[in-house]
């Protein structure tokens, strides 16, 4: 996990590191997530006293009840209902999201689809994720587990997805996903994630035929699959972001947008463009980060655009010398 320490520029002034095990359960994110904020409180005395408050981006759907309570379901993870509060008790206010929709958001304030009132922002890493910006807001559904793309399955038939059904568009796009029918190919790569997803690639580029094929196959279902999302959403911009979404983007752009004019209807597929995301390593932590400035001007649960306005004119001009504060910022590494 990463948590960052932001003023209130969300420029980031520390971070911290912890866990990023397979096995981790609730009890050891609590711990690992008090330990670090801890040591940034040791290395930032003059700052604590401002901390507004603590954002999480989290690994699951995130639902928040009528009194503001929140509860985390990361049915992946095979974890029971976690209530959010019991992961901190650090006496600042706690406000979480899907990781993917805090790097939907950190994208909005700050990255590409800044000025977009409708964009698709695609994680992808060692899950699938989606955030959804519509009328400038991020869309939740009834209650907050909208746009769990990752999870539509594609292939009844298909293999079995973490979250134990079959066919999820994470089975085939998610980096233990590929990984895992790179090895049932012969293929040998290192045991850190991030350095076998990038040997997966230099492998297919170097000529090996059956690397090539994955990635290949990944690549035209990672474009109609987000050909589906320009039908279903008509956004201005279409934006792939996560660790292995950027290296896909990197690697197979073209071959990503081609797959994705195909699969889209005429007339909404030229209303859209590609992107990669902009905001870089940092972006779910730093859309984390943004939760509990968008509450220090906005006391319900903020939605609102008149805050986040607000927020984003002070942001862009001259800070508002009233306001004094900092923010923290929390990403768990299994958002994906």
């Amino acid at each position: 996990m990463t948590v960052g320490l932001f003023n209130l520029r969300m420029r980031l002034v520390d971070k911290e590191f912890r866990g990023g095990t397979d096995d981790e359960t609730p009890d050891h994110i609590a711990r690992d997530l008090s330990n670090a904020i801890a040591e940034l409180e040791r290395r930032n005395p003059s700052s604590w006293p401002k901390v507004a408050g603590i954002g999480l981006g989290l690994p699951g759907i995130v639902e928040t009840d009528f009194e503001g309570r929140q509860t985390l379901y990361a049915e992946s993870l095979g974890w029971p209902p976690v209530p959010v509060a019991s992961l901190l008790d650090q006496g600042l206010p706690v406000r979480a999201e899907n990781g993917a929709a805090t790097q939907a958001k950190a994208e909005q304030w700050f990255g590409v689809a800044r000025g977009s009132s409708t964009a698709v922002v695609a994680m992808l890493g060692r899950g699938v994720g989606l955030g959804v910006i519509t009328n400038g807001e991020l869309y939740c559904g009834a209650s907050g587990s909208a746009a769990e793309w990752g999870h539509l399955s594609i292939d009844p038939q298909g293999p079995i997805c973490r979250c134990g059904r079959r066919g999820c568009l994470e089975a085939f796009l998610g980096s233990q996903a590929l990984l895992e029918e790179w090895k049932g190919r012969g293929g040998t790569l290192p045991s850190d994630e991030r350095i076998a997803i990038r040997a997966l690639f230099d492998t297919g580029d170097a000529g090996d035929s059956d690397a090539n094929a994955l990635i290949e196959r990944a690549t035209s279902l990672l474009g109609t699959a987000l050909g589906g999302l320009v039908n279903l959403y008509n956004p201005q911009g279409v934006i792939v972001g996560g660790w292995v979404g950027t290296l896909f983007m990197e690697r197979r752009r073209t071959e990503i947008e081609s797959a994705m004019r195909v699969a889209a209807l005429e007339r909404p597929g030229s209303q859209t463009d590609l992107y990669v995301g902009s905001v870089g390593e940092n972006s779910v932590t730093l859309g984390a980060a943004i939760l509990p400035l968008e509450d220090l001007v906005c006391s319900r649960r903020p939605s609102n655009s008149i805050a986040s306005a607000f927020v984003r004119r002070n942001l862009e001009g001259t800070p508002d010398r009233r306001t004094h504060g900092q923010g923290l910022g929390f990403a768990e590494p299994a958002t994906r």
